[in-house]
């Protein structure tokens, strides 16, 4: 299996050595290639030029195909770089975080698969989750402490309007992957081209809500195999809703956001975590899935992700999809915990810092 992905792994980065000779033919390509700043802004300006109209005009063909080809790695990312923001190096635990996650993501799924359960294995797992990043350093437990009380609403209405909370969630959480971009970006310019690109997102999101797009909304039917359709994608994002127009500009919104969630999470982040300027090789992302993971859990997880290609065509899609967002249920929750630590890692890091005279 390992010489199987080796050579495989030897092919791409062999035609990526000869795309990248083609594309970087000039001056003002090879400084925008080496500069990360300016490589990750010009790719979010362009995809956002291709995935927008194709949104509009082909929502559900959008929604059916990402998770085909994106929609298991990018849990695993998501799961990596969440544990990765959230050990810092002197807790020395960051492997630790990492399977914690994995292994509920894992069995929340799995509980999901057999039986309606709402949304209380989510709440349950993230009440473990933050129990177990506080027993395993003894110097986090009011920062884990302060993030349960910072998560509070979202239990609040998991338990009050579990539908209604999950159709939120679906947009919501494309906005989360922006955040981490921020939290990794390592100079002023990469934070600067993170707050545009999330402004930018933002406001075409606000536009297509509003209905600014209206004129250019004209979805095609979704494909036969799919078993998708405006009318139930819309109730299940806005269940209290009767407006087919509302219906059709969630569904856009969410097409639109979901791709963008998958590039962030994919590539964009990736790229701001690597230690230097110029993206990675394929040999030289094994490597660091290696050190992220461990050898044998990273080969694991590389056989893993060529399965799931081949589940997609073993099993009737809307079954599989089914499936997919089963185990997919828990990682907005991993996303959204990960950034309760951060916020409370901040806010008790600034109180640290006031003098003790201004507290009284």
């Amino acid at each position: 299996m390992e010489t199987l992905f080796q050579g495989v792994e030897r092919v791409l980065d062999f035609g990526r050595s000869r795309v990248l000779r083609l594309t970087l033919s000039t001056g003002f390509a090879q400084n925008v290639f080496r500069h990360r700043a300016a490589r990750l802004g010009g790719l979010c300006l362009l995809f956002f030029a291709a995935s927008l109209p194709l949104s509009c005009r082909f929502p559900l063909l959008v929604l059916a195909i990402g998770p085909l080809v994106y929609g298991f790695p990018h849990l695993f990312a998501t799961v990596r770089y969440v544990s990765r923001a959230l050990a810092p190096r002197e807790w020395g635990i960051d492997r630790t975080i990492l399977y914690l996650f994995l292994v509920s993501l894992g069995l929340v799924g799995a509980i999901h698969v057999f039986c309606d359960a709402g949304l209380v294995p989510e709440l349950a797992f993230l009440a473990i989750n933050l129990a177990a990043l506080a027993w395993m350093s003894k110097r986090s437990w009011k920062t884990v402490g302060l993030a349960g009380i910072l998560l509070g609403p979202l239990a609040f209405f998991a338990f009050w309007s579990p539908w209604y909370l999950t159709g939120v969630l679906l947009l919501a959480h494309h906005f989360i992957a922006f955040v981490y971009w921020l939290n990794s970006a390592k100079s002023r310019s990469e934070k600067w081209v993170a707050a545009a690109a999330l402004s930018l997102f933002s406001v075409t999101n606000a536009l297509l809500l509003l209905g600014h797009f209206d004129p250019w909304l004209a979805p095609a039917a979704g494909p036969a195999w799919s078993g998708m359709d405006i009318e139930s994608l819309g109730r299940g994002i806005a269940p209290l809703s009767e407006n087919p127009m509302t219906w059709l500009r969630l569904v856009v919104a969410y097409a639109f956001g979901q791709s963008t969630h998958y590039l962030v999470w994919l590539k964009v982040i990736p790229d701001q975590e690597h230690d230097h300027e110029t993206p990675t090789t394929f040999r030289q992302s094994r490597r660091l899935l290696e050190r992220d993971f461990g050898k044998y859990l990273a080969w694991t997880i590389l056989a893993l992700l060529a399965v799931s290609l081949g589940f997609w065509a073993l099993v009737e899609y809307p079954q599989a999809r089914l499936l997919y967002l089963a185990a997919a249920s828990y990682h907005g929750f991993i996303e959204i915990a990960g950034l309760a630590v951060l916020a409370a890692t901040g806010l008790l890091s600034a109180r640290s810092r006031i003098p003790t005279r201004a507290l009284r």
